[in-house]
């Protein structure tokens, strides 16, 4: 297995994948992509801690290095960098995964994309303002360190994240209590971040503070994309209200280092 250096354009990854591709190509999320034999790839996504496996099925007699290469590159990796989970995407269907990557959990995952021209922000009885150095250099405001750690998690460092990326946050009585952050940021796509403190959920504030991301988002000509697990239905239903469309539907699996 070596660090992949060859055109990888002739393969179709799909929109989520391609996603990923961008943002790490552009440094702006974590990750590093090897090949094998030139034709199979593996990309390790350190953002959403996420192992992709694309490109040509592999043959039955190269499973063996596949797992060598999991153990000693991937799982070291993950131990260092103190992952507890990982997801696994394969694309090429040719690996029996538990054989290679032991008990694996299987989800269903949504893929979305914003394909309008504007959007409609809904009025609500708080503040939104930007997710930058003034926000987060403030210490008497809560959940900062929170919003800091989603930062921190899908971006290699937060003066990149100021550098590249953007967010809102809403503000009520000087709290904050929802915040937007762009994640898998390229030249003109990038993927949202979203969480809302538990004592203000299923209020409209992460309606109204992803709408305020999206219309900052396509101001800068950059597309919002939204990924969800089918399960999690409040995060479906939000992505379906603010009006993005469902571009793939797939099964992930979910495993344990």
């Amino acid at each position: 297995m070596d660090l992949a250096r060859e055109d990888i354009s002739q393969y179709d990854v799909g929109k989520k994948l391609k996603l990923s591709l961008h943002s790490i190509s552009q440094g702006n999320t974590l990750g590093e992509l090897w090949s094998y034999n030139k034709e199979t790839f593996f990309l390790w996504d350190k953002g959403n801690v996420v192992l992709y496996i694309f490109g040509k099925k592999l043959s039955i007699g190269s499973l063996e290095d596949v797992r060598v290469f999991f153990e000693d590159v991937i799982v070291k990796d993950a131990v260092h960098e103190g992952f507890q989970y990982f997801k696994l995407d394969d694309a090429t269907g040719s690996i029996p995964v538990s054989s290679i990557f032991g008990d694996l959990e299987s989800l269903d995952s949504h893929f979305y994309g914003y394909n309008k021209e504007d959007v409609t922000v809904p009025v609500g009885c708080f503040d939104i303002v930007d997710i930058d150095q003034d926000l987060l250099k403030k210490t008497d405001m809560s959940h900062l360190e929170q919003v800091k750690d989603e930062i921190g998690w899908m971006w290699p460092s937060l003066d990149r994240f100021f550098e590249k990326g953007f967010g809102k946050a809403a503000i009520i009585d000087d709290k904050i209590v929802c915040w937007c952050t762009a994640e898998y940021v390229s030249e003109n796509m990038c993927g949202i971040g979203i969480e809302t403190s538990e004592e203000h959920r299923k209020q409209g504030i992460a309606t109204v503070t992803a709408a305020e991301f999206i219309r900052y988002a396509l101001d800068k000509g950059i597309r919002p994309h939204w990924e969800c697990h089918a399960k999690n239905q409040a995060s479906v239903r939000l992505a379906d209200k603010l009006g993005f469309s469902k571009l793939e539907s797939k099964t992930v699996y979910l495993g344990r280092f």
